[in-house]
C-alpha cells in the first residue's frame, strides 16, 4: 500500500481489522465466494475458460464486511482484485441480487451546496480526440425505434417516449449522440430565434454552442470558477458580434443564491436547460427546482436531462431508491448523488414549483452505450491521465464509476430521461 497517498486516501489505507473483523471478514468472503458462484463468475482458472475476477489480496473481504459494495469499489481501488471484463462481473453480481451488510455504505445526502461539476480533464480524457467541447453527458444516438404514449400521472397528462436500443454504432458517433440530446433538450425547451435560455448550472459550453447557430441567447450560470472560465474561453472564441448571444456567470453553485442573484433573472427566460446535474443535487433538488420556477416566463419551459432510480420499481418501495453499487460515487465523485425515481420528480417538481412534468423521453439503452464508448476512451488515455496528475487509485475510481454505470443500467437498476415542465393552468 506504500503507493498511495495516505492523505488523499485515507480509507484506502486505513484497512478495517481487529479480531471481530476477522470473523466478518471470513463471512464475507464466504458470501462473496457463494454469490459469484450463483451469478457463474470464476474466482479461479478452472481450464475450461479464463477467471472472471481475481482476489489479489484478503483485504478486500474486511472492506466489504465493513461498508459492503462500498468496500467492494475501494477494494478494487487498492488494486485488492482485479477483472478482465468488470462490468461483466458487476453486471452479474448486481442482477444475482448481491447485497453485502456492511456497516458503512458512506455517506447520505452531503450538508452544503451540491458538488456538480466534472473537471475538464475527466471529460477530455473520457471523449475522443480532439473534440471541441468535450462532454460526459448521455447521448443519443440516430438508430433504435421509440414508442410514445400518453399517461396520466397525479392527474396530468404525460407524454412519455421511450427510446429503443441503438444499434449499429461505432466509437466516432459518441460526440453527435452528444449534440443531438443538446439538440433534443432546446427543441424539447421549444428553443429557437430570439429565445432567452439559461443554462444552469453550466458545466460545459455545450448550450452555448448552438447560441450562434440557432439565434438565440444564453446565460450560463456556472457552479465553479473552473466551469465558468472553460465557458468564458468558449465565448472568446467566437466572432465578437456572436459574443453577445452568450453571457457567462460563476454562482458558486447549482443555482444562484441571494448573494449572486439579479433582478433580471426573474422571469426572464423563455427556457431553462439542465443537463445531467439533478441526479447530483441530493437534498438540492426542491430549491433548484424552485430557482428555475422563478426564472421561467410564463408560457416558458424547462428541461432537464438526468439518471433515473427504477430500483423502486424493480423492488418495491420499501427497498432503496438507489442501488448500494453506487455509493462509491456519492462517497468519492459527487456527494448529492441520489438518483431519484421518475416519482419523486413528480412530486419535487409539483410541490416546489408551478410547473408539471408533461414529456418524458427515457433513453436508458443510449447512455448505457455512451457511457462504455467513455469507458474505452478512457482505457486508451491511461498514460495521459496519469500525466494529468492523476494517481492510480482515482484512475481505478474513474474507471470503477464508468464500468458500475453501465452495469447498472444493463441491469435495469437505473435509466436516463429527459423531462419537459411547464406550466400548470389554473384549473389545475
Amino acid at each position: 500500500m506504500q503507493f498511495v497517498d495516505a492523505e488523499d486516501w485515507p480509507e484506502i489505507v486505513g484497512v478495517p481489522s481487529g479480531w471481530r473483523m476477522r470473523r466478518r471478514a471470513l463471512k464475507a468472503e464466504a458470501a462473496f465466494a457463494a454469490a459469484c458462484s450463483d451469478a457463474g463468475l470464476l474466482l479461479d482458472d478452472d481450464g475450461s475458460r479464463p477467471a472472471d475476477l481475481v482476489v489479489e489480496h484478503d483485504a478486500l473481504f474486511a472492506r466489504i464486511a465493513a461498508r459492503g459494495w462500498l468496500g467492494l469499489a475501494e477494494g478494487f481501488m487498492a488494486g485488492e482484485f482485479v477483472a478482465p471484463d468488470l462490468v461483466f462481473v458487476l453486471k452479474r453480481l448486481i442482477a444475482g441480487g448481491y447485497r453485502p451488510l456492511g456497516r458503512r455504505e458512506g455517506r447520505g445526502f452531503a450538508v452544503g451546496p451540491a458538488v456538480v461539476d466534472i473537471p475538464r480533464e475527466l471529460a477530455v480524457l473520457s471523449s475522443p480526440r480532439g473534440v471541441e467541447v468535450p462532454q460526459l453527458h448521455g447521448g443519443m444516438f440516430a438508430s433504435g425505434v421509440s414508442t410514445t404514449s400518453r399517461v396520466d400521472v397525479a392527474g396530468v397528462a404525460v407524454d412519455r417516449t421511450v427510446m429503443g436500443a441503438p444499434v449499429g454504432v461505432c466509437r466516432e458517433d459518441l460526440v453527435d449522440a452528444q449534440a443531438r440530446t443538446l439538440e433534443f433538450l432546446l427543441d424539447a425547451g421549444r428553443v429557437g430565434r430570439g429565445s432567452r435560455v439559461v443554462h444552469m448550472p453550466a458545466t460545459h459550453a455545450g448550450v452555448a454552442a448552438y447560441a450562434v447557430d440557432r439565434g438565440f441567447s444564453v446565460d450560463a450560470l456556472c457552479a465553479s470558477d473552473e466551469s465558468a472560465d472553460d465557458v468564458a474561453n468558449y465565448r472568446l472564441s467566437l466572432p465578437p458580434a456572436s459574443r453577445r448571444r452568450v453571457s457567462v456567470e460563476d454562482i458558486s453553485g447549482a443555482y444562484p443564491g441571494p448573494s449572486v442573484w439579479q433582478p433580471g433573472w426573474r422571469g426572464g427566460f423563455d427556457a431553462a436547460v439542465s443537463v445531467d446535474v439533478f441526479d447530483k443535487l441530493g437534498a438540492d433538488r426542491a430549491k433548484y427546482v424552485a430557482s428555475i420556477d422563478s426564472m421561467v416566463a410564463r408560457g416558458g419551459r424547462a428541461v432537464l436531462s438526468t439518471l433515473v432510480s427504477r430500483a423502486a420499481a424493480a423492488h418495491g418501495a420499501s427497498r432503496s431508491a438507489v442501488h448500494p453499487a453506487l455509493s462509491v460515487i456519492a462517497q468519492y465523485l459527487w456527494p448529492g448523488f441520489q438518483p431519484p425515481t421518475i416519482e419523486q420528480i413528480h412530486e419535487v417538481v409539483s410541490e416546489h414549483s408551478s410547473l408539471s412534468v408533461v414529456a418524458e423521453a427515457h433513453y436508458g439503452a443510449h447512455v448505457e452505450l455512451s457511457v462504455r464508448l467513455q469507458r474505452e476512451f478512457f482505457e486508451g488515455c491511461l498514460r495521459e491521465a496519469a500525466a494529468a496528475g492523476y494517481d492510480a487509485v482515482f484512475r481505478r475510481l474513474w474507471f470503477f464509476y464508468l464500468c458500475v454505470l453501465e452495469a447498472c443500467l444493463s441491469a435495469g437498476e437505473l435509466d436516463a430521461a429527459v423531462l419537459t415542465l411547464a406550466r400548470r393552468s389554473r384549473q389545475s
